[in-house]
């Protein structure tokens, strides 16, 4: 399984770095997302992940628009 965080860290959160971290060392093929000049399009297609993990103010069409277009994809929205 490969798990794709968008990096959605703030002032009040670390949440998605330190779940890439946690689940790397527990052997999981876990990534962050973390580059604003990457499209959804691109890191998607590179890394190919099975579960997304963003948070609900980050959703951009690009992301919509990928994800209908791969349905194969799990979303998991904070």
């Amino acid at each position: 399984m490969k798990i794709l965080f968008h990096d959605y860290s703030s002032e009040l959160t670390t949440e998605p770095r330190y779940m890439t971290v946690a689940l790397q060392y527990c052997g999981v093929d876990a990534a962050l997302w973390n580059d604003s000049r990457v499209s959804a399009f691109d890191i998607c297609d590179q890394l190919q992940p099975n579960v997304f993990v963003t948070h609900y103010t980050m959703i951009t069409p690009d992301i919509i628009k990928y994800l209908e277009q791969n349905n194969s994809i799990q979303l998991v929205v904070n």
